[in-house]
């Protein structure tokens, strides 16, 4: 793991958050989609849309059911924006290649294959924030649906 990171202990709740742009309105436009998946079920239990400040990490902590922002260890990359939310006793900080936020990328990956808004080079974008967030939403639900 990476320097400061918090050592993962067995039977705790493992939440892992990050960040994806996708385009709302043109191409000048990104907005920045947060989300957190709990490791053990896979399932996405809290998402926003924002911008990429300590901001909309507060949204996305506050997002998060009380029973995860009670006693999970939330994983991240080494985004400042969640130092300043998420307790330092709970907070795990890793590097990319540290794999303690595989799985919320992967479902980043699948995202980004199923939803063609979502997808980098893409003509298909979002006309409103309402219609992007609903969308990914969607997507979510059915992917949850399948983790149960």
């Amino acid at each position: 793991m990476g320097a400061g990171a918090t050592e993962k202990k067995s039977g705790d709740r493992i939440v892992e958050a990050d960040e994806m742009w996708g385009y709302v309105g043109c191409k000048r436009n990104p907005r920045w989609v947060w989300a957190a998946l709990e490791a053990d079920t896979r399932q996405v239990v809290a998402l926003v849309l924002g911008d990429r400040s300590e901001d909309t990490a507060r949204d996305l902590w506050a997002a998060l059911p009380d029973e995860y922002r009670a006693e999970a260890i939330v994983c991240t990359d080494a985004w400042a924006a969640y130092a300043t939310v998420v307790p330092p006793d709970r907070h795990a900080v890793g590097d990319k290649g540290d794999g303690i936020t595989n799985h919320i990328e992967r479902f980043w990956w699948t995202v980004r294959q199923m939803c063609g808004r979502f997808v980098r080079k893409t003509l298909s974008l979002s006309k409103c924030e309402r219609n992007h967030l609903g969308a990914l939403w969607d997507f979510v639900r059915r992917y949850n649906a399948c983790r149960q």
